[in-house]
């Protein structure tokens, strides 16, 4: 079965990509400038644009791969074509469900082709100052995109370039001043408001040459993820074997358009995992399962190796890419999923022999498939602990 659905898909990916080959191939071919200005990829295979297909996927792995834009034609993009695609990328959403929403962009940004050609090229700075000229003249006209994933995605995308010094200070003035125009004309509660506002400040403190300050670093005790601060304390909690993990007790949740949207990027790039608890910032996934597997669990730990390390658990086995499944893995052991940077390392507790509960960042607690979720990739080992006691 998974044979002939390897081949079904593959059929029509290539029927999908030779489709738009034929479609790049005319826009570069054509001589309308503005066509040319306006146009961008279009994925074939999307959680909305075709939900029959995106269905079937058992994987992360399948859909990062779906999403790849072909060489050919990501080599013949505009860079103001690529800005326009990226802000398409079906799997955009996956940038939530991590402790912030720059890690969370980075590493999707990583393991997709058109971001990081994007950042390739050189003449980025000047296409970004373009880019928020046509958001300006759009929310002059009153027709600014109404999506919270895409402004959210656009500014974390810029704010990228910022960090990495991609925009050049005149450029960086450029679109300064069109993000004070764009906030001269929203509503001061509105979301899209927060975002151009955040974005105000990070050019201006690359203006005046200043860094932006990291206060999880600096003890001042908050965070900003969605323009809310968020204020916590440090806190501390034990194994079973008495060692002390560091963590973080959050003093607020989630303000409600974010949860709605981390619930709903959560449903619509994963149709097959269950919803089993609402976004909260007050527990992540390592605290879901080897802290607390409680829905009142009031802490966040980063780092959950001395669960791993000293005595509380035992490793059982691995799961990884031409090794068997662990024999002794039953429900209500813990699974690691170790990857290559630690920042994309995630935990979960086994439900069954084929689905596992585990928390997604800010993001919902949910059950899902071994490899159905945003912390899944070809080389992840996942590593299984039963608990000694």
């Amino acid at each position: 079965m998974k044979k002939i659905l390897s081949l079904f898909l593959s059929f029509v990916l290539l029927i999908c990509c030779f489709g738009n080959t034929v479609f790049a191939t005319s826009i570069n071919e054509n001589e309308d400038a503005t066509l040319v200005e306006h146009s961008k990829y279009t994925y074939p295979i999307s959680p909305t644009r075709t939900p029959e297909i995106w269905s079937l996927f058992e994987s992360h792995s399948e859909m990062i791969v779906a999403c790849e834009i072909p060489e050919k034609i990501l080599t013949n993009l505009t860079t103001q074509q690529l800005i326009k695609t990226c802000l398409d990328y079906p799997l955009a959403g996956d940038m939530l469900f991590y402790n912030d929403y720059l890690t969370g962009f980075e590493i999707v940004k990583n393991h997709h082709n058109g971001l990081t050609e994007l950042y390739s090229r050189e003449d980025l700075s000047a296409n970004l100052v373009m880019f928020y000229d046509g958001l300006s003249a759009d929310c002059e006209k009153n027709q600014l995109s109404s999506s919270l994933m895409q402004q959210l995605f656009s500014f974390t995308m810029t704010k990228y370039a910022i960090d990495n010094n991609l925009i050049t200070p005149a450029d960086a003035q450029k679109i300064l001043e069109q993000c004070e125009n764009i906030l001269s004309l929203l509503a001061t509660e509105s979301d899209n408001y927060k975002f151009f506002e955040q974005l105000s400040n990070e050019l201006e403190l690359k203006l005046r040459d200043v860094e932006a300050v990291d206060y999880r670093t600096t003890g001042d005790a908050y965070i900003i993820a969605d323009g809310t601060i968020y204020w916590f304390e440090y806190t501390t909690v034990e194994t079973p074997q008495g060692t002390t993990v560091n963590g973080y007790y959050y003093l607020s949740d989630l303000i409600t358009s974010t949860k709605t949207l981390l619930q709903e990027e959560m449903t619509r790039i994963y149709p097959n995992a269950t919803v089993l608890a609402d976004p909260t910032l007050y527990y992540n996934c390592h605290s879901y399962a080897w802290h607390s597997a409680s829905t009142s669990n009031h802490v966040w730990i980063d780092d959950p190796s001395a669960y791993m390390t000293d005595g509380s658990y035992t490793h059982i086995g691995t799961i990884a890419t031409g090794l068997p499944y662990p024999s002794g893995a039953v429900r209500g052991n813990r699974a690691f999923y170790d990857n290559i940077d630690d920042s994309y390392n995630h935990s979960a507790v086994i439900y069954n022999s084929t689905l596992y509960t585990s928390k997604w960042g800010m993001g919902p607690l949910t059950r899902h498939a071994q490899a159905y979720c945003p912390y899944y990739y070809d080389t992840t080992q996942i590593k299984i602990y039963s608990r000694n006691y």
